[in-house]
């Protein structure tokens, strides 16, 4: 992704004018770039050990060692589904960024 953080600074370069917007963009692009899912990863896996534990809760345990292994396996799951969608979203967010960076008029 650090090629379209070129382009970004490129195109920004072109731009006449408000140096302070120009620094704004640049940072949250660099912002956009750094991003790791980690926030999104910890949001899904809270998520999901509320659901896990409500669960538990309301359901008859059959099997424990059969729902703790699924239940495992679900937060983890759901947990690395959070961190490559943080991933995703940061990435269409950059994209975009970079569109609008290239779409304007000066």
């Amino acid at each position: 992704m650090n090629k379209i953080i070129f382009r970004i600074e490129n195109a920004l370069s072109t731009w006449s004018g408000d140096e302070q917007q120009k620094f704004a963009y640049f940072n949250k692009a660099k912002e956009l770039n750094n991003e790791c899912g980690c926030s999104w990863g910890g949001l899904f896996l809270v998520a999901a050990m509320i659901v896990f534990a409500a669960y538990l809760l309301l359901t008859p345990q059959l099997e424990p060692l059969r729902t703790l292994m699924f239940g495992s396996l679900f937060i983890f799951g759901t947990a690395i589904l959070g961190k490559l969608l943080g991933l995703g979203v940061a990435r269409v967010r950059l994209f975009l960024l970079y569109q609008t960076v290239l779409n304007r008029k000066d």
